[in-house]
């Protein structure tokens, strides 16, 4: 990104203070001592003359009378649409999966479960007879 630029002089300067504030004894930097720290390392990195330089590495960014150019950030918009288009039908697709899934389970859940014969291991052709047994006695054929 551009911003590396500028704020690199202000995060080295905010280091050296650092530096000298555990160097003067203290073993960790604490809210009284982070605000007068980073006034002093800011006054002294944050100049017009870095803040320039930080800026003209950006190429592209600015236009030769100094006007912001804006091409990327339109990509930008469209290419994260796109994103959220994407991302949308997939959570639609995938909630339209758990949905059937979820009727499923409720439909196996609302029918009793049909007892063909008692509890045991049945073969196959036991299962086709006490079908037709059963058949036999609801429907009486």
């Amino acid at each position: 990104m551009c911003d590396v630029g500028v704020f690199s002089a202000p995060k080295t300067a905010y280091r050296e203070q650092v530096d000298l504030l555990y160097q003067g004894g203290a073993n960790a930097v604490r809210l009284e001592h982070f605000g007068s720290l980073y006034d002093r390392a800011r006054t002294a990195a944050m100049t017009s003359r870095n803040i320039t330089a930080g800026w003209s590495k950006c190429d592209g960014q600015r236009d030769v009378d100094g006007i912001m150019v804006l091409k990327s950030p339109v990509k930008r918009i469209a290419h994260a649409a796109e994103k959220a288009f994407a991302d949308h039908v997939i959570l639609h697709t995938e909630n339209g999966r758990l949905l059937i899934q979820n009727n499923e389970k409720r439909s196996r859940r609302s029918r009793p479960a049909r007892k063909v014969g008692m509890a045991k291991v049945m073969s196959y052709e036991d299962i086709i007879n006490n079908l037709s047994s059963l058949t036999f006695r609801v429907f009486g054929q």
